[in-house]
């Protein structure tokens, strides 16, 4: 069974069709490209995964279960299915530990303290550790994709 299942998924915004019965498996560990030009439905596809859209109409089945619906713990969710889009919407006056941290304490409810110290932990994945106290626009593009991906 894959890992998350689409199908027929349609998102329209008022009169325009952005994504037209679309269908997708992702297996578990599978590493996809997706492409397009600019406006294309990329962005709306990979957000109708974890809600932050909601789509016109279709299906979601993310780990054998339906995601669509209003039954649905969306934070729970987000928890589990996470992006990191090409800019990677670091906040500028935030240091790194922070950016990391912030969602850990927003959508897993967990203490600062307990934020700081898995922020750190997932920071030490991708060597990145000794820049905890610098600002977005002190880090590098791979810097930054590092600490995206940390966050994420």
């Amino acid at each position: 069974m894959a890992l998350i299942q689409v199908r027929d998924l349609v998102k329209k915004f008022g009169d325009q069709t952005v994504l037209s019965n679309i269908n997708l498996d992702l297996q578990e560990g599978d590493v996809r490209v997706l492409m397009g030009a600019s406006g294309s439905g990329k962005s709306t596809l990979l957000r109708c995964l974890n809600r932050l859209v909601e789509p016109t109409s279709g299906s979601i089945v993310f780990r054998g279960k339906e995601v669509l619906g209003p039954g649905v713990d969306v934070k729970e969710l987000r928890k589990q299915i996470g992006f990191v889009f090409q800019q990677f919407a670091l906040y500028s006056h935030l240091n790194v530990l922070d950016n990391v941290a912030l969602g850990l304490r927003k959508l897993q409810g967990m203490s600062k303290l307990e934020a700081k110290e898995r922020a750190l932990h997932e920071l030490s994945h991708f060597d990145m550790t000794s820049h905890q106290d610098k600002y977005p626009a002190q880090l590098s593009g791979g810097q930054k994709q590092r600490v995206a991906i940390a966050r994420a």
